[in-house]
């Protein structure tokens, strides 16, 4: 005998994609934010490349090819900062003001979430973080 799947109703679900967006906001404008700089990037990009009145569309009047494989180069090493390089200053200027701001003595642990069964791969005080 097959059992029904169990329902889930409509206010259930939006608890818990609320819940979902209260956890993992930060990220998500995080994300926003880094693919609007590579948007604004590109267009930057593409005028200083394609503008008629361009010193450098100017330079390479009769070479279009060279022009579009210098955007598509420009795009990728954007996106590369973008998305390797920003995120990793960014945490390190957080950590910093974190430090410089509470001291160094309330950093009990670089890990995100202790609350699983991964071992801790810090110099770890979490265990300190609810004695304080």
């Amino acid at each position: 005998m097959q059992t029904a799947p169990p329902q889930t109703t409509q206010a259930t679900g939006f608890a818990q994609w609320l819940r979902t967006f209260r956890n993992h906001g930060p990220e998500y404008f995080m994300e926003a934010a880094a693919v609007g700089l590579l948007m604004l990037s590109t267009c930057v990009m593409a005028v200083l490349l394609e503008h008629p009145m361009s010193p450098i569309h100017e330079a390479l009047e009769g070479e279009p090819i060279i022009r579009h494989l210098l955007r598509g180069l420009l795009v990728g090493l954007s996106a590369l900062w973008i998305y390797l390089t920003a995120p990793l200053a960014g945490m390190l200027c957080a950590s910093a003001l974190y430090c410089l701001q509470r001291g160094v003595h309330r950093v009990f642990c670089a890990k995100l979430h202790h609350s699983n069964d991964q071992p801790c791969i810090f110099r770890c005080r979490h265990e300190y973080l609810f004695v304080e």
